[in-house]
């Protein structure tokens, strides 16, 4: 139930700092802080690993729901430590990395609009939110390293001609 309404939440107003709050008691679960075990009836091993399978899984559809795709991935793939087969986490964890890299997509292609109007602050933010996407992205690496080159050059000129006008007065 509570799932649920966290859920209809999300639909209403996604909330990547809601599901990273969920982080503290996913951990305390971890931990062997469980809500619906007593100390006394550890499970074993194995439903240990399904236990922990099924925490990661929630995370990451949560993550996702939430649009938080690489904190979703990371939950995703650590499933596949626990039970490699668990559900449909294969087919989220392909969804994931789609919707990531639509989204990485379309900061790149803002970013380069951005560049092209000669808004440079502005493309740089784009690029730096695809790396938040995507840290190993070369490309949107690449953009955002020439923009700040450039945007550097300009302050640099910009100065120059501010010193210029100042010894002539």
């Amino acid at each position: 139930k509570a799932m649920d309404e966290y859920k209809r939440s999300l639909e209403l107003k996604p909330d990547p700092l809601v599901a990273l709050k969920l982080d503290e008691l996913f951990e305390m679960m971890k931990n062997g802080t469980r809500p619906e075990l007593e100390k006394s009836l550890r499970p074993k091993k194995e439903e240990d690993a399904e236990y922990l399978a099924s925490l990661h899984y929630m995370k990451g559809k949560l993550y996702m729901d939430s649009k938080a795709y690489g904190k979703a991935i990371e939950e995703l793939n650590a499933i596949f430590k626990y039970v490699p087969t668990y559900m449909d986490a294969k087919d989220l964890l392909a969804n994931a990395k789609r919707e990531r890299d639509k989204a990485v997509d379309l900061h790149l292609k803002k970013g380069i609009g951005f560049f092209q109007e000669e808004e440079m602050e502005k493309a740089i933010k784009e690029w730096e939110a695809a790396l938040e996407l995507d840290p190993s992205n070369k490309t949107a690496a690449d953009y955002k390293y020439r923009a700040e080159v450039i945007l550097e050059r300009l302050r640099s000129i910009r100065q120059k001609k501010n010193g210029t006008r100042e010894q002539r007065l």
